[in-house]
């Protein structure tokens, strides 16, 4: 048996951003520079100035480490973060400023970067900082358009794939990944970038085939679904193979998986149909006070209620090696923060709006 702490954590970052902002390297708007990072020193940080409504891109790409991005203001408020938009374990992000003024770059690994630093990527580094005035030379993601009801036979050989779409604020979306030839694995992003969900293994189907169920749409505007495969995310092996992209309306208070209908193009042999395993049905909640320093027990199918009056609420619970958990938080009062650790106080994952409207999930996860 293993021993599970989840917490919920509201991160400050007080004096540690005050140094990185002292240390940190000036970039302009248009440059790229070369780095390394190292044991001794696994974040490397990076200043611009910009005004108001200006859109930047901000690539970091490396050969040597999974590459982590994050975008601060000058107080130290983490604008946006990301891990693999550029596709191969390469980060990007695309965001418009809302504030003249200087903002803070940390280039840093994805390891570094869940282990606050007590572990780290090693290895150069290429950054790039471009506004919508500028252009870049990195290869783009290769890009299609998909509709709702669209069914896309395609072959992915490497590169992630995006498939872009419009929706409306409010629209109800379920998008299906399947492929008998690699693991797949499926992002949200929006219209900046921005992922908003992502799936590898969706828990009913029993087998390796991603699906982002009953997603409500946060506004209009151009969304892209990302087609990948789970060794190129984790960085074991860029898979590749022939897949299906479905793009369907959802249904907010379904959580039965609906199969895909037959592509309209000459598919390749089909595959199986998967087997659905109906949910146990969720329990009534109890409202339950949640210590702000003590741990609280949870169990499986438990759904727990309460009141955040502190920064963190702990919440511990019993697993086994190969158990596959969901764990959701949701919250009207508040952009809700999610972090899951082992029986030794490592992280092992963490999410913040997967959930949708500014909700929490980490899940499918396979302790």
């Amino acid at each position: 048996m293993k021993r599970i702490l989840v917490v919920l954590l509201i991160l400050t970052l007080g004096h540690s951003i005050l140094q990185a902002q002292e240390d940190a390297i000036p970039i302009d708007i248009g440059q790229t520079v070369e780095g390394s990072l190292s044991e001794t020193q696994p974040f490397a940080y990076y200043t611009f100035e910009a005004d108001a409504g200006t859109v930047v891109s901000i690539t970091l790409v490396s050969s040597d480490f999974d590459a982590y991005l994050v975008l601060l203001d000058s107080n130290g408020n983490v604008i946006a973060e990301d891990d693999d938009s550029a596709g191969r374990l390469n980060a990007m992000i695309t965001t418009e400023l809302s504030d003249t003024g200087v903002y803070l770059i940390n280039a840093t690994s994805l390891r570094a970067y869940r282990s606050e630093g007590e572990f780290a990527g090693v290895g150069n580094y290429e950054l790039t900082l471009t506004s919508d005035d500028t252009t870049t030379t990195l290869e783009p993601i290769i890009d299609i358009s998909i509709a709702y009801g669209d069914v896309i036979t395609g072959n992915l050989s490497g590169e992630p794939i995006n498939f872009t779409f419009e929706a409306s604020s409010g629209d109800v979306i379920t998008a299906t990944l399947e492929s008998d030839e690699f693991d797949t694995y499926l992002f949200l992003l929006d219209a900046n970038g921005v992922e908003l969900a992502r799936n590898d293994d969706f828990e009913p189907f029993e087998n390796t085939n991603s699906r982002i169920e009953n997603f409500v749409i946060p506004e209009d505007g151009t969304y892209t679904l990302q087609v990948n495969s789970f060794g190129a995310v984790v960085g074991i092996d860029e898979e590749s193979g022939t897949f299906n992209l479905a793009l369907m309306p959802g249904v907010a208070t379904s959580s039965t998986p609906v199969p895909i209908p037959s592509p309209t193009a000459t598919p390749p042999p089909p595959m199986p149909s998967p087997t659905a395993t109906p949910l146990p049905p969720i329990p009534s909640p109890t409202m339950t006070p949640l210590p702000p320093t003590s741990n609280t027990e949870i169990a499986y199918g438990d759904v727990i209620e309460g009141y955040l009056s502190t920064n963190t609420a702990r919440f511990t619970f019993n697993g086994t090696a190969g158990d596959i958990i969901n764990i959701t938080l949701n919250s009207s009062d508040f952009d809700s923060y999610l972090l899951l650790y082992d029986e030794n106080g490592f992280e092992i994952a963490r999410d913040v709006d997967s959930g949708g409207d500014l909700n929490s999930r980490i899940g499918p996860f396979e302790l």
